[in-house]
């Protein structure tokens, strides 16, 4: 994380010739384009490098069985993601370029379904507007992939909070944030540091933020040490976050953490929907949610300098 290469930005520039993916009858797992979303799937991963045939087998047959109107892989590795674009079938796409064989961030999509408009894009994260079609009104989209490295983490946080400073839209935060947020997200090796977990949890309180919660397999991160339980550690370092509302806004949502495969950490899928059953429980009510991370604008980010682009002049704009 140390090397200061500029990261890249590519923003739609080709489109591909994917056909429209066949929603299955009777399952809408990718909604066609409506005023009321009834389910669109997203996925976030980290893949620990997408550059190798098995990757692409196993991405290939994830996207195949959940048709996600938007994919985004995190340390990649890799410079340059177009033809993983294409390959995949997507129309479009965002990309932080990777550092040597270090970090790597793309953002694919769904044209028909979605719009973006790229706001800021560093090491640790790339920062979008969303539409979800029809729908006039856009949301931020922040996807991270925050550094191993203390102090660069640290910076990150910081980020994100003059971001939340910045505006006031539905805010849906997601990726690998390299840390959990209390001692029971960790089993095995060291304790979690309360420092580490105190600053995580401030900036998450700063943004207004509240822990999606998750179905599936607690720990999204393995060291692979099965055979060995002594050696064994499992994490919660991925997670998706939102504030109250983005979350009014699709209030029929869940998260499922699916089964790892090539990578040691494991697909996050969000699927978005706005339809309201009076029957059933609402999976994010607040009630119901992680952790909760009561709203707070205290934390100062002192004389950091300004976001590299004015987030509201894009917003208007968009």
């Amino acid at each position: 994380m140390g090397d200061n290469t500029p990261p890249t930005t590519t923003v739609s520039p080709y489109r591909s010739q994917a056909q429209t993916p066949q929603v299955g009858k009777g399952k809408s797992l990718l909604a066609q384009p409506a005023q009321d979303l009834d389910l669109m799937n997203l996925i976030i991963w980290n893949t620990r490098g997408a550059n190798s045939a098995s990757f692409h087998r196993q991405c290939e047959a994830m996207v195949k069985t959940h048709k996600p109107a938007m994919l985004v892989l995190l340390e990649t590795m890799m410079v340059e993601h177009k033809a993983h674009t294409e390959t995949l079938r997507f129309d479009a796409q965002v990309q932080s370029s990777a550092s040597g064989m270090k970090d790597g961030i793309v953002v694919m999509l769904k044209e028909e379904f979605l719009k973006l408009n790229s706001i800021s894009i560093t090491n640790q994260g790339v920062h979008v507007m969303v539409k979800v079609i029809p729908d006039p009104k856009p949301w931020l989209f922040s996807v991270v992939y925050a550094s191993p490295d203390l102090s660069t983490r640290l910076s990150l946080w910081e980020e994100l909070c003059q971001l939340a400073q910045s505006h006031n839209e539905d805010w849906l935060i997601g990726g690998d944030f390299n840390e959990v947020l209390s001692s029971n997200e960790k089993l095995g090796g060291n304790y979690p540091s309360p420092k580490r977990i105190l600053e995580f949890r401030q900036c998450l309180d700063n943004c207004s933020m509240i822990d999606l919660g998750y179905k599936g397999c607690k720990y999204t991160k393995t060291n692979k040490r099965h055979r060995n339980r002594q050696c064994l550690i499992l994490e919660r370092l991925d997670r998706y976050v939102a504030n109250d509302s983005w979350i009014k806004r699709y209030p029929e949502s869940t998260m499922t953490h699916l089964p790892r495969t090539k990578s040691d950490h494991c697909p996050l899928l969000p699927a978005l929907s706005n339809q309201r059953s009076p029957l059933i429980a609402n999976p994010l009510d607040l009630n119901l949610c992680g952790p909760v991370i009561h709203p707070s604008r205290t934390f100062s980010i002192g004389a950091s300098p300004p976001p590299p682009n004015s987030l509201s002049q894009a917003i208007n704009t968009f």
